[in-house]
């Protein structure tokens, strides 16, 4: 019929990411998690000349405001947002709106784990830590290689359960 050009508006890729996100949803999740693990911390180390003091301040809060007593919910939803905020400072439109979409995507199998897993909030703030630490340094290389540990960690665990089934 010929060629058609569309917009590569950012928002428009996590849209149509979210669609094919959606239709596979429940299951590749492990697929999802490795994307992220390959991009994420990429998006982590541009973003750390752009991150201002406002930033550092709301990461540290979603920090504090959770505790052994907080809800899986509540922290998945921080560890989300510690993540989006993150990513969104990310000079790459592109590579922060195809995160944008993946990290709701794996949201369900951060909570299975945080119910499954005794020491998920412990580990996940541990975690969250090492990289706001080297953000902060403006250590980005630093900051990269904390978020793939941390990312790789939940892809882990789904694999080990994955394994175990």
């Amino acid at each position: 019929d010929g060629t058609y050009v569309t917009s590569l508006a950012p928002s428009l890729l996590v849209e149509s990411l979210g669609f094919i996100l959606d239709l596979h949803q429940g299951s590749g999740e492990e697929q999802i998690l490795e994307v992220r693990r390959l991009l994420e911390p990429t998006a982590v180390e541009q973003a750390c000349p752009h991150l201002d003091e406002a930033d550092f301040a709301r990461l540290e809060q979603l920090m504090v405001d959770l505790s052994e007593h907080s809800s899986v919910e509540e922290l998945v939803q921080a560890d989300i947002e510690f993540h989006q905020l993150i990513t969104s400072r990310c000079p790459n439109d592109y590579l922060s709106s195809m995160l944008e979409g993946l990290a709701s995507a794996t949201a369900r199998a951060r909570v299975w784990r945080g119910l499954t897993e005794a020491s998920a909030v412990d580990a996940t703030l541990a975690e969250h830590r090492r990289i706001l630490d080297a953000l902060r340094l403006r250590r980005g290389d630093l900051a990269r290689v904390h978020a793939a540990a941390h990312i790789g960690g939940v892809e882990s665990w789904i694999l080990k359960g994955a394994a175990v089934d």
